[in-house]
Parts: C-alpha cells; structure tokens; sequence
C-alpha cells in the first residue's frame, strides 16, 4: 500500500482526511502521513488496514458504477453512526458480492 493509493481512495470517495481517518480508525495526521509517502509503501500501517484498503482500492477500479453510492454510503454511516458504522458499510460494499 503505498501513499498515492490513499490519496486516489480519498479522492475517489470524495472523503475528507478526517473521514478517512474515522474510516480506518486513526488520527487524521496519520492519513496526512500516509499520503506524504506517495509512491514509497507506507509504514506502520496494520496488516488488516492495507488488505481492506487494496480491497477498496481494486473495487474503486473495477466498478466505477458502484462508487458514488459506496461513496455516500460511508458518509451518511460516519455522520449517522461514527467510526464502526462507518466501517460496516466499507466492509459490507467489499465483500457483499
């Protein structure tokens, strides 16, 4: 994973960094960080994280008919619900098939 990919996720999804952050459960200066690394991979990022990123990040390229309702779909859960919610609804777009 390398930060590039976060920067075009974010982009894509039309997330700020703080929504990002909620996202993938870390401070928004991590995303900051992350993102700085453009095309080095990025360190310190969890195993788990980089698996459900790449996951998005190969969805967001092979179905862009899907984005914008994955896209206001974790913005309406992160406003709704906070953080888990938000994740709920990446996770059930990602592997709902």
């Amino acid at each position: 994973m390398k930060g590039k990919d976060i920067t075009e996720i974010k982009q894509v999804l039309k997330l700020n960094r703080e929504e990002m952050a909620k996202m993938c459960g870390v401070h928004p200066t991590t995303i900051y960080r992350w993102e700085k690394n453009g095309k080095n991979e990025i360190s310190g990022i969890e195993p788990m994280q980089a698996g459900i990123l790449l996951k998005l990040l190969n969805k967001i390229k092979n179905n862009s008919k899907e984005i914008n309702k994955i896209s206001r779909d974790i913005k309406n859960a992160l406003l709704i619900g906070g953080a888990i919610f938000g994740l709920y609804i990446l996770l059930k777009a990602l592997f709902d098939e």
